[in-house]
């Protein structure tokens, strides 16, 4: 195991039952990905701080042990077959209650780690001359990982990326064109892993989206980012690419600063 690093699939199903593990495949739910990252082993350790008559250390307790895995999908169309009427949007409005959970089987050459009851945060990050990516953050419940074969996953319902330029991307804030060089918005969900006599859980209890925007500075006579941000002006940031139906992102800020 280790020898061959890119020797790595990605599964994922979400739970009808919290914590109980829906057997996702290769088949119907391997997860196209990059930048794979994983914290096997999360937790903290005890010690016993015993009086035997001798320096030294002595073992420590693990306690609270779960798993964190990170990874970044593509951002690209569906491949459904889809229609969509010229200026509407699809939205996905958050919720504050009643949030689902999904069971991850990461293989890592020749090791499965199950990542059950897993529950996470995501940023969105776009940028010119780059891949647009969604960056995802699961924190799980610990299952002992097992030495198995990694499954063949089928990929053919992603679909290649185009990347972020002039001719593929459109952008306005506030209402406005812009002229764009970054724009990244975080999810920042706040995700607690919970371990309590007869609970273990890993729950959602609260979220503060943010927003950073980079563009051309226009003539203060065309547009005045500072009255805005003064005045606390809500703005509503759109983007669009080619071949996805409908607005890519749509965020509200509270407050801009210039």
């Amino acid at each position: 195991m280790g020898n061959k690093a890119k020797n790595k699939i990605l599964l994922a199903k979400v739970e009808t039952t919290y914590g109980t593990d829906p057997t996702p495949d290769g088949n119907n739910n391997a997860i196209l990905i990059s930048n794979v990252t994983i914290s096997p082993m999360e937790g903290e350790t005890k010690d016993r701080d015993l009086v035997n008559g001798r320096l030294g250390n002595e073992l420590v307790l693990h306690v609270g042990t779960h798993v964190k895995l990170e990874f970044d999908v593509e951002v690209a169309g569906s491949g459904e077959a889809e229609t969509i009427t010229a200026s509407e949007k699809v939205e996905y409005a958050p919720i504050s209650e009643g949030e689902k959970s999904v069971t991850l089987y990461f293989y890592l050459d020749g090791a499965l780690h199950k990542v059950i009851g897993a529950r996470g945060s995501m940023d969105i990050k776009i940028k010119p001359n780059e891949i647009p990516r969604f960056h995802f953050v699961f924190t799980g419940l610990w299952v002992d990982p097992a030495a198995v074969t990694n499954p063949t996953g089928v990929f053919t319902a992603f679909q290649a990326p185009l990347p972020v330029s002039n001719s593929n991307t459109t952008f306005t804030i506030g209402g406005a064109s812009a002229t764009l060089y970054e724009f990244e918005c975080k999810q920042e969900n706040a995700v607690r892993y919970l371990h309590r006599v007869g609970r273990e859980s890993v729950e959602i209890t609260d979220r503060a989206p943010k927003a950073s925007v980079t563009i051309d500075a226009p003539p203060l006579g065309a547009k005045n980012w500072f009255t805005d941000a003064l005045a606390i002006t809500q703005a509503r940031c759109n983007s669009s690419m080619a071949r996805l139906p409908g607005i890519l992102s749509n965020w509200i800020s509270r407050r801009r600063n210039p």
